[in-house]
């Protein structure tokens, strides 16, 4: 039956399986059909794996083998990689409004103690729009560092931050909070720091937030130490929190710890992101990031947030690619396809915001 003037000129019609089908749809589908194909096949032969291992499991010919999937990244872009400005904005963090704008919050530079930016796409032009920063609070207001900024299933804003304590020695780097029911504030700040480094270890900083699937939240952070000290390592941790973003549910996991041969001084920056496949992503930064030459991103992978991770060969980010310089700060939008990060800019003592779209090589979403 004809399904009428109005429908047919949208060119929409209702197929053989009583889906709907569109032109844009058609090309769509043409498109991704070797993927979907792949999947398919992919999917069905693990299937099939996993009933012959539940069977060898059963009659006790076999024993449980570890996973074994793996997340191999790629970041597309080619050639030289420019600034979206020459404002220093380290250690970006990202978060898209309710209104589509994009707001990313960056380490102190400058005159502002929290800088904030903004944009109309991910990666198309960003301007530095004030500074977030509510005042002192419990901090000394000195250094200021990797504020990250989520929304809470309220609606208000979130935006973890380290900050020097105002009555423990100076250096000592503590995690706080500020809230807000708008995403451009005004903050306030939590009356007392979330967490403070244990007794041996110097600062905690790096804090970054994260909400899965089954409505859980979790905050992954850095705890640093004197690395030529016997507690030299710089583990990066996860702890589930209620859905204040504050309350802590449980004991810290350890996600992965400094191994010197591999990452230098250093791990930080963690921000964890779940792929489209269903699997879980760790970026962090390895090296020291004054290091123009060595400083970079890296990543490991999971197939559950709390892990264990598995650590990616190589580097994502480095400074032999698009003629940057001491890359790192790594932060990934929710859809996991863009990552902000900083890196030296011509202009000395300021790290500029970059940003590039990355893909997953394997799309298939794990049974």
């Amino acid at each position: 039956m004809d399904p009428g003037p109005s429908a047919r000129a949208e060119g929409l019609y209702k197929d053989s399986w009583g889906g709907l089908l569109t032109s844009s749809n058609l090309q769509l589908l043409q498109a991704h059909f070797p993927t979907l194909v792949l999947c398919y096949i992919v999917l069905t032969l693990n299937m099939a794996l996993k009933s012959l291992s539940l069977l060898g499991l059963a009659l006790g010919l076999v024993s449980a083998a570890p996973n074994t999937r793996s997340v191999k990244l790629t970041v597309e872009h080619e050639g030289p990689l420019d600034p979206f400005f020459v404002v220093d904005f380290p250690d970006p963090a990202v978060l898209q409004a309710e209104d589509g704008t994009w707001v990313s919050v960056a380490t102190q530079g400058e005159d502002k103690k929290m800088p904030y930016a903004t944009a109309d796409d991910i990666l198309g032009e960003w301007k530095v729009a004030g500074d977030l920063w509510p005042g002192k609070g419990w901090t000394n207001g000195e250094n200021i560092w990797a504020p990250d900024l989520r929304r809470l299933d309220d609606g208000s804003y979130i935006i973890y931050f380290a900050g020097e304590h105002n009555s423990l020695p100076r250096g000592t780097h503590c995690i706080g909070i500020l809230r807000s029911d708008s995403i451009t504030g005004p903050y306030k700040h939590d009356d007392e720091p979330w967490f403070c480094p244990p007794e041996g270890w110097n600062k905690v900083i790096d804090a970054a937030g994260f909400k899965d699937t089954d409505g859980k939240r979790y905050v992954v952070y850095k705890q640093e130490g004197d690395t030529s000290g016997p507690t030299g390592g710089n583990p990066l941790f996860l702890q589930e929190v209620e859905q204040d973003g504050r309350t802590m549910i449980g004991d810290a996991v350890l996600l992965i710890d400094r191994i010197e041969s591999e990452d230098g001084m250093s791990t930080e920056a963690p921000n964890i992101v779940l792929l489209k496949n269903g699997m879980y992503v760790l970026f962090y930064s390895t090296g020291h990031f004054e290091n123009i030459d060595t400083y970079n991103v890296k990543y490991a992978y999971a197939t559950k947030v709390t892990g264990p991770y598995t650590r990616a060969e190589g580097t994502l980010i480095n400074a032999s690619m698009f003629g940057l310089k001491g890359p790192g700060g790594a932060t990934s939008n929710e859809a996991g396809d863009t990552l902000l990060f900083h890196g030296w800019c011509v202009e000395k003592y300021k790290r500029c915001l970059y940003g590039v779209p990355y893909k997953v090589s394997n799309p298939c979403r794990p049974s």
